[in-house]
């Protein structure tokens, strides 16, 4: 393992006042031994201390002094009536603002303020890197939506945009707004529409979506999605991009178990979205991945029956759908898999397939996430998925020997595999080296498992540590995760937070 190499940095959010505790928790940050698997190595830590906060009864901004292991406190720059808001600055300073009163830049050294001019008409500045786009708009009558110009503002430099088109109706303008990875291009959202019933004229029917290119000012209409009406707010994009030019829309519809609609779409070329997917992208596991960016869900008629909440007539065979940088593509895997189930790891999916609905031996699969190719790794009486390494290496499986697949109900607690025999008869977990075949381990505790479908890889943590709090933030590479450690009895808040840099290994 190698030495713990670490340092200290604040990130500051506007939080309610309550006292906080004087000095970090003793042992902090905690040994990884009492944490995590040892087949996780300690790549960095990085020790977030308590995050500054305002408090209104005293008029002060409290900032922890992670050299001396106390707190400071300084007066408010101005008569806050409204709470400010704080957010980490230039080294060892803090932006100290309020939309309706101004912004400064407090500096924690010397105790002293500078004031910065508010921008983009009354939002706070930024620094180079944090940027954010608003729209300004100048109304001719605001109650008609008669727009007489509507700009672009980036708080990194207070510049606006040349004007764009008035003949585009922006009053709902950028709910959506989104900048791409690059930071060169923006999604804009425009309405259009009306309809008229009997005597009263209702409108937008349309949200209407527009790349802006930065840069140039190009701007082309990339699509359009149905208002319905009912809805005061436009479908978004969601929680990630695929590549620098593709992301993807989402239309949610009305009723718990309606179907959603998700569009693809190239922010760089005109009439470019397209329907990906009509289904329950969020309601999947592993809905999107970040290290390589990308959206899928496993459909399968037991899955779609749990969420719709009824028997669907037509049988569903079990359909893979992916949606990354290589676009969007569509893989039947065989008439059912599990529990909808699937696990990602080496550029593959994992999932148990059943040929019949009233089958003796189910298979793990392994589908090339490109190709589709599909290669059969383990047959027998699977009911259920478990784990999977993070390097696609071990699988661990639930088996019983009844004679029959019994189609146990995976989503009866929302977690498979947590404490729970299902009604099996005998259950038992095998773990199999996907790379020789062999059953390296064969055990009956059912208490020795626990999964959580949202969070696949949380085997690996000690996720019950009485005294600490631990959640993965990101899984940069196929083996690398980020997890953030927190201690569960601090009596301040916030609490400070250890940052876990942690890759995976097998042997």
């Amino acid at each position: 393992m190698k030495p713990f190499l670490i340092f200290l940095s604040l990130i500051i959010l506007c939080i309610t006042p309550i006292r906080a505790q004087d000095t970090l928790p003793p042992n902090f940050p905690p040994d990884p031994a009492d944490l995590f698997d040892p087949r996780l190595q300690v790549v960095d830590v990085e020790l977030i201390p308590p995050m500054p906060f305002a408090d209104m009864d005293t008029q002060q901004i409290r900032v922890f002094d992670a050299l001396a292991g106390d707190w400071h406190s300084f007066p408010f720059p101005a008569d806050f009536t409204d709470r400010p808001s704080i957010k980490a600055w230039e080294q060892n300073t803090y932006l100290i603002y309020s939309v309706n009163i101004g912004a400064w830049v407090l500096d924690a050294e010397n105790g002293t303020y500078q004031e910065m001019q508010m921008v983009c008409g009354g939002h706070a500045p930024t620094l180079i890197g944090d940027g954010e786009w608003f729209p300004m708009i100048v109304w001719n009558d605001i109650s008609t939506g008669d727009i007489d110009t509507m700009r672009l503002c980036f708080t990194e430099t207070d510049e606006l945009t040349e004007p764009l088109p008035t003949d585009i109706d922006w009053f709902y303008c950028c709910g959506a707004l989104s900048v791409n990875t690059t930071g060169e291009w923006l999604i804009l959202t425009a309405t259009a529409g009306e309809v008229t019933v009997e005597t009263q004229t209702y409108g937008p029917t349309w949200y209407v979506y527009y790349g802006y290119e930065i840069k140039t000012g190009n701007l082309h209409r990339i699509g359009e999605l149905p208002t319905r009406l009912e809805f005061s707010f436009p479908p978004g994009v969601s929680s990630g991009w695929v590549d620098d030019t593709h992301g993807i829309l989402y239309d949610f519809a009305g009723g718990e178990s309606s179907p959603d609609d998700f569009y693809a779409f190239n922010v760089t070329q005109p009439d470019s979205l397209q329907l990906f997917m009509h289904g329950w992208l969020l309601w999947s596991s592993w809905e999107y991945i970040d290290y390589n960016q990308s959206y899928q869900t496993l459909e399968t008629s037991a899955q779609v029956q749990y969420i719709t909440g009824s028997r669907i007539t037509d049988h569903q065979p079990c359909i893979l759908y992916i949606y990354d940088t290589y676009g969007i593509r569509e893989f039947e895997l065989g008439y059912d898999c599990l529990a909808a189930h699937f696990f990602y790891a080496d550029g593959a999916y994992y999932t148990i397939q059943a040929d019949t609905n009233q089958s003796e031996t189910s298979t793990l699969l392994r589908v090339d996430s490109l190709t589709g190719e599909i290669t059969e790794l383990f047959m027998g009486e699977i009911e259920g998925f478990l784990q999977l390494s993070p390097d696609g290496r071990y699988a661990t499986l639930m088996m019983d020997n009844n004679g029959q697949v019994d189609r146990v109900d995976y989503y009866q607690d929302g977690a498979l595999g947590a404490v729970n025999s299902y009604g099996l008869e005998s259950p038992s977990y095998i773990t199999v080296d996907l790379q020789t075949g062999q059953q390296i381990e064969i055990v009956t505790d059912i208490s020795r498992f626990v999964y959580d479908q949202r969070n696949p890889f949380y085997y690996l943590f000690n996720i019950t540590n009485e005294d600490y709090s631990i959640r993965i933030v990101q899984h940069t590479t196929a083996t690398t995760f980020v997890v953030e450690v927190t201690p569960r009895n601090y009596n301040g808040y916030p609490p400070p937070r250890a940052i876990y840099t942690l890759e995976y290994h097998s042997d």
